[in-house]
């Protein structure tokens, strides 16, 4: 089992960071410029986390993860191992200025301001 998380380079409003996914989870889904903001994160996530094939104690359930213009959609290993990498998610999703989206809650969690 698996449950998937996004982190989008969305305005500051829960609003728009839920129509920014199902924007980005559509085939026709038109990339933008690229946000260098998603590319430090999932740099940064690959790091603690790589996604470039599916590796005993990952936290990923499909690899590699998908990357687009103005997003990271991430489908993540229910239980421990995908729990504890939720909270380095978080944090590197805040560092970055990026929001979350859980759609199985269809909560949004935005970046803090700085």
């Amino acid at each position: 089992m698996s449950f998937d998380l996004a982190a989008l380079a969305a305005p500051a409003d829960a609003a728009a960071t839920r129509e920014m996914y199902a924007s980005c989870t559509r085939d026709d889904h038109a990339d933008t410029d690229f946000d260098v903001r998603i590319a430090r994160f999932h740099e940064a996530l690959a790091g603690f986390f790589p996604d470039h094939a599916p590796a005993p104690g990952s936290p990923w359930a499909v690899t590699p993860l998908e990357l687009g213009a103005d997003h990271v959609l991430m489908r993540l290993r229910m239980g421990p191992v995908g729990e504890q990498a939720i909270e380095k998610i978080i944090a590197l999703a805040d560092h970055h200025g990026l929001a979350l989206y859980d759609p199985q809650s269809d909560e949004a969690y935005l970046p803090r301001r700085r």
